[in-house]
């Protein structure tokens, strides 16, 4: 139903450094497009999988914009998440408890037929209601498969272990994220837990997990986001904390200066709640000199991340029914993943002026990042011709 489509190329495989290397390219200085992360690992080299006040001070230094004091134990570890989170989070998670809900009901209406005499369905439904145990069960076990999971920093990414019965371990490799999401389901906002997860660039048929944090307090969401993505590069008086408690909480945000950074969003318009009845006051984005910020969800919040660097293509399109309320979205696309990046339902001139700002903001912005690149790549050049002569 798309009315009008174009689109500007961007990065396909993420991969830095010269001859699409999968780990961080340690020749090439620091650039402002670069996830804090990887500038971490710039930073230290391999001191990165080692413990040392190098690494903290570091970690502690890029980090400060989000107003963390992360500490790094043994091994480089940053974040280690208790088997009992875990559990707890499970149970509580949407997808869980529809099934179980789902399995008690079925359970009710065939105690309530066998009361009233109805003997022939009891059996049947009960035999019925066994997929949905087994789907709750599911769920619930490949959340277990984050249990004990653990954060390390190292030196191509950041390390991670996980799993009750079985250890499964792999690396994020910092400079190939492509977006960044959080996620809080309803029930998860008593405790003040966020899910983290990433689009990566990848060789394509990969099954892995996209997890940055299975489950996890703010200011461990807080220390992912912050890892994975460059710096925000905000107006004077607005830390990247902010902003993204903003994004998290829109006006419930306790932050002394949400109001700031509340405006740096771009609401829906009023029109939009014909479509989006529930949605619309909560749906909006801001930009930063660095990257696109969508805050979403009503009931599940829901933050994504998309770096200008890292943005594929635009495209912009109006169905029949955003057409007659003057209404259009933009889709921004990132590598396949759990984000679908997606600037849904502004004012129809608002879209396309997004559209346009945005895809001379992407270009400019890899533009820029392939050339720190490849300035280094002809420094490091000519000093190995000249150590040669």
């Amino acid at each position: 139903d798309g009315a009008d489509s174009s689109g500007v190329t961007g990065p396909a495989d993420g991969t830095s450094g010269p001859g699409g290397q999968s780990g961080t390219d340690l020749s090439v200085p620091e650039r402002g497009g670069d996830s804090l992360g990887v500038r971490l690992t710039k930073r230290l080299g391999t001191l990165a999988d080692e413990v040392s006040e190098e690494a903290e001070s570091s970690l502690g230094d890029l980090l400060a914009p989000y107003n963390l004091n992360p500490r790094v134990g043994d091994e480089g570890e940053i974040i280690r998440v208790p088997v009992h989170r875990v559990v707890v989070s499970s149970l509580l998670k949407t997808e869980t408890l529809v099934s179980v809900a789902v399995v008690i009901i079925v359970v009710i209406t065939a105690i309530v037929l066998l009361a009233f005499g109805i003997k022939e369905a009891f059996f049947p439904i009960l035999v019925g209601v066994l997929p949905g145990v087994f789907m709750a069960f599911s769920v619930f076990r490949k959340n277990l498969d984050n249990a004990n999971f653990v954060v390390r920093l190292g030196e191509n990414g950041l390390a991670v272990n996980h799993g009750l019965f079985s250890t499964s371990r792999k690396v994020i490799p910092l400079d190939r994220i492509q977006a960044v999401a959080l996620h809080q389901p309803l029930l998860w906002r008593w405790a003040g837990w966020w899910e983290a997860q990433f689009n990566i660039a990848s060789d394509g048929g990969k099954t892995e997990s996209n997890l940055l944090l299975p489950v996890g307090d703010i200011d461990q969401a807080l220390l992912m986001v912050g890892l994975s993505l460059p710096d925000p590069q905000l107006p004077e008086g607005i830390g990247a904390d902010t902003l993204v408690r903003s994004a998290m909480y829109d006006g419930k945000s306790a932050d002394p200066n949400a109001a700031a950074a509340e405006e740096l969003f771009h609401p829906q318009p009023r029109s939009s709640r014909l479509v989006d009845p529930f949605v619309w006051k909560r749906r909006a984005y801001a930009l930063t000199d660095s990257m696109l910020v969508l805050r979403l969800g009503i009931l599940d919040r829901r933050v994504d991340f998309v770096p200008h660097v890292r943005v594929q293509s635009l495209r912009y399109y109006q169905g029949p029914l955003m057409r007659a309320l003057n209404l259009g979205s933009v889709a921004v696309h990132s590598t396949a993943g759990p984000i679908t990046p997606l600037v849904k339902h502004q004012s129809m001139d608002g879209a396309k002026r997004f559209f346009n700002e945005h895809a001379e903001r992407t270009r400019i912005a890899r533009q820029t990042f392939d050339a720190a690149a490849k300035s280094a790549h002809t420094n490091r050049t000519q000093t190995l011709e000249e150590d040669e002569g």
